[in-house]
């Protein structure tokens, strides 16, 4: 196969880094995480990674007709990690993120993300600098507002008053990055199914 002159390589990358000047990214450390929105929910793909590629040869096929060499995909990604290496990193999290007293829970969605604080929760644009995901990561469903707060778990766990309050405070450590998290030790009356714990959490 005839390998493409010097000249059209830098014709395509130019093209790619033209593409992606239009697609918001966050920078973490020496990665670098592309956003994808779409009706079903929100994408976010390191440029590391076989789908960045699959992606960018699509939308540059979709508007030159032709699909990009290797070699343009390869130096627009090397490009690409030479600014994140010089950018300070932006502390993204997997699902959970938590910055000056505020926790922010990854939607996967469009909408955004959900922001707790000691003035309640709500719905907010999820901005840059937050969050990085698994391909593996679903989007959840957006939350409402109910009376019973926590207490409405209590339908679905099954432990005595007594203990309600411990398991209470072990949950909301969950969703606290970046420090020491309590482990439940659960244990069960004999002949009991293990999720349903009868017995004490400590």
């Amino acid at each position: 196969m005839k390998k493409p002159k010097q000249s059209k390589i830098m014709t395509e990358l130019q093209r790619l880094m033209d593409i992606m000047k239009s697609m918001p990214k966050t920078y973490d450390g020496a990665n670098v995480y592309i956003h994808l929105h779409y009706d079903w929910g929100m994408k976010k793909i390191s440029i590391k990674s076989k789908d960045f590629r699959y992606i960018m040869t699509k939308k540059y096929t979709d508007i030159y007709e032709e699909s990009p060499s290797d070699r343009a995909l390869s130096q627009l990604i090397a490009y690409e990690l030479g600014v994140a290496l010089e950018r300070q990193s932006e502390n993204l999290q997997y699902r959970i993120n938590h910055k000056e007293g505020v926790i922010y829970y990854d939607l996967c969605k469009a909408e955004g993300c959900v922001k707790i604080s000691a003035d309640g929760w709500e719905i907010v644009p999820e901005g840059e600098g937050l969050f990085k995901q698994y391909s593996t990561q679903k989007a959840q469903v957006i939350p409402k507002s109910g009376k019973r707060g926590l207490d409405v778990l209590k339908d679905f766990i099954n432990l005595p008053n007594c203990d309600w309050p411990l398991f209470i405070v072990y949950l909301v450590s969950c969703f606290f990055p970046n420090i020491q998290h309590p482990m439940p030790l659960q244990w069960y009356l004999q002949s009991s199914a293990p999720e349903y714990p009868t017995g004490r959490t400590g």
